[in-house]
């Protein structure tokens, strides 16, 4: 079972919301990825508690942050290259290598230049994944 202290969460940014005070989960914190100064805004912005196992990446090859929670392993590559591997698979539509990932994680890959959220969790599903609509933007 998952840690309820170990959890992220999440919500879609609309145009409407750049002018908002900044929204929050209860007991979170922001994801802050470093970003350089040509990226396109974020379209999901994620919340996390302080001990969350949560790997980010920001490509600027392809404009795309990467979300890793969990921690998946992929044959004959480093830990700490997965997130950039990950975000490059996406932009490049090769969905089919995903499946090779093992252990139980959940990745989100944030493209605003394909004006693209994509989801991908363990072959078997083991970690929890919950999305759904609230006024009109993904949550």
């Amino acid at each position: 079972m998952v840690n309820p202290l170990n959890q992220i969460f999440g919500y879609q940014i609309l145009a409407e919301d750049r002018s908002l005070p900044k929204f929050r989960f209860e007991g979170t914190r922001p994801v802050e990825i470093p970003k350089s100064f040509t990226c396109e805004a974020l379209q999901l912005q994620i919340f996390s508690f302080e001990n969350t196992n949560l790997q980010t990446h920001f490509s600027d090859t392809y404009g795309s942050w990467a979300y890793i929670w969990g921690i998946p392993v992929y044959p004959h590559m480093d830990q700490f290259t997965i997130p950039a591997w990950c975000a490059q698979i996406v932009s490049e539509k090769r969905y089919d290598l995903l499946k090779d990932l093992l252990d139980n994680f959940v990745i989100i890959i944030d493209s605003p230049r394909q004006r693209c959220i994509t989801f991908v969790s363990d072959i078997l599903g083991v970690r929890p994944m919950f999305v759904g609509k609230a006024n009109s933007r993904i949550v």
